[in-house]
């Protein structure tokens, strides 16, 4: 690998998975700003993708191309529609949040808390104590997978 930076080469590997989750413009990636910064990314966490087995990294070209034979050894060759997927995933993230909010808010039978950003969120169904009924119904009617809170709070 080339070196590219002074002193002892040191690099700072940032994993930024959840950078394009920040509300509005996300800053720009840490391999952009500097020489000595990587930064490494997917569409698993902000997009909820992980399915699609799509990455990438951000690195001065030395990097960059130092880092490629290891990923072509590991991944080989992705399948083009996951490929294809994934570049459309990218501009559905905020649509798609801006239309659930808009039906949570529009909903006086759920609470929720507005996300900042991301594809998660966690309503919840005023007044029922029990949501696997609503689960089960979503899962056989809709194939619309809901997991009820008992799994998330005590």
């Amino acid at each position: 690998m080339a070196q590219i930076t002074e002193g002892v080469g040191a690099r700072v590997l940032a994993d930024e998975v959840y950078l394009d989750s920040v509300p509005g413009a996300p800053p720009r990636p840490a391999g952009a700003r500097s020489l000595v910064c990587i930064t490494t990314s997917s569409l698993t966490k902000s997009y909820g993708l992980a399915g699609l087995r799509c990455g990438w990294v951000i690195a001065a070209p030395p990097v960059a191309e130092a880092v490629r034979p290891a990923r072509d050894i590991v991944d080989g060759t992705g399948a083009f529609p996951a490929v294809r997927l994934s570049a459309l995933a990218r501009g559905l993230l905020d649509p798609n949040r801006r239309a659930v909010l808009a039906f949570l808010a529009s909903r006086r039978e759920i609470e929720y808390v507005p996300p900042a950003g991301g594809t998660v969120v966690f309503p919840m169904l005023r007044g029922v104590g029990d949501a696997s009924p609503f689960a089960n119904r979503f899962a056989t009617e809709y194939e619309v997978g809901v997991v009820p809170g008992r799994f998330l709070y005590n």
